[in-house]
């Protein structure tokens, strides 16, 4: 009879036990669960912004390009009244100009396809070809 008692007083130990450690396992996947569901929540708020981002950025790009185009073709139609040699060196430029011009708006357009990762490089160095060219229309 003693055996019977301890076999079940150890039998009821373990199953308190496990009981135990059973709710517990379910407190931390429950709190895992709520952290993922966080997770998750700020992931969507993040696309919502990067998506925001990228079109503001693509819009401003586009602006940019556009008035770009404006000059170049005001630039086409101003020629120096010297030599016609100075007027090819500086009709080669204004092409040159224009070229990368539609060089960028390529490069903007494409701009979709560019992964989240790279889409921080990918703004600088748009941002820096963009002001290059600027720079360079307004020089001439």
């Amino acid at each position: 009879m003693k055996n019977n008692t301890k076999i079940l007083l150890a039998t009821l130990v373990l199953l308190l036990t496990n009981t135990y450690l059973l709710a517990q396992q379910n407190k931390e996947l429950q709190k895992a669960r709520n952290e993922v569901d966080k997770a998750q929540q700020k992931l969507t708020v993040a696309k919502q912004d990067s998506a925001a981002d990228f079109a503001k950025f693509v819009q401003e790009a586009e602006s940019n390009i556009n008035e770009n185009k404006k000059l170049i073709v005001a630039l086409k139609a101003k020629k120096t009244e010297n030599l016609t040699k100075e007027n090819d060196k500086y009709n080669k430029k204004v092409n040159q100009l224009e070229k990368e011009n539609a060089e960028l708006e390529k490069r903007i357009q494409k701009a979709q396809n560019t992964k989240t990762n790279a889409w921080q490089r990918f703004k600088q160095s748009f941002n820096r070809d963009m002001d290059k060219l600027g720079k360079a229309i307004k020089s001439i």
